[in-house]
C-alpha cells in the first residue's frame, strides 16, 4: 500500500528554545540552518493554561522521538500483520492481538 505522509526514517532535531525549554523539529532529510527538509512536526513545551511550563521539560523530546518513530512502528506494524494473518491460531489472545495490530494500521492510515 502507497504510503501517504513522508517517508521514514524521520529524526529529531534540536531547535531553540521557547521559554527557556528546548524546542524540536522532527524531520526527514539532512538538517540546515533552517532545518531538516522536509519538517514533519515542530515538538515544543507546552502546559495546560500555558502556565509552569518546566514542570513538563523533558516531555518534548520525548514526543518528538515518539514522532520521529512512527514509521519504523508502522512497518514493524505492517510485518506483525502478515506473520500473524498467515499463523493459525485458535488463541482469543492472539486473535484480539490481530485486532489490535490492524485497528492501529488502521488509525495511522486514516
Amino acid at each position: 500500500m502507497k504510503k501517504s505522509f513522508t517517508p521514514g526514517p524521520w529524526r529529531v532535531y534540536s531547535f531553540g528554545q521557547i521559554n527557556g525549554e528546548q524546542t524540536y523539529w522532527v524531520g526527514h532529510g539532512e538538517s540546515n540552518s533552517q532545518g531538516p527538509s522536509p519538517i514533519v512536526d515542530f515538538v515544543y513545551p507546552i502546559s495546560p493554561n500555558n502556565t509552569d511550563v518546566k514542570k513538563y521539560n523533558g516531555i518534548s523530546e520525548a514526543n518528538a522521538r515518539l514522532i520521529a518513530a512512527a514509521p519504523e512502528m508502522l512497518d514493524a506494524l505492517e510485518i506483525i500483520e502478515k506473520y500473524m494473518y498467515s499463523y493459525d491460531s485458535d488463541d482469543q489472545e492472539d486473535k484480539k492481538t490481530y485486532e489490535l495490530v490492524q485497528t492501529l494500521i488502521k488509525k495511522i492510515r486514516g
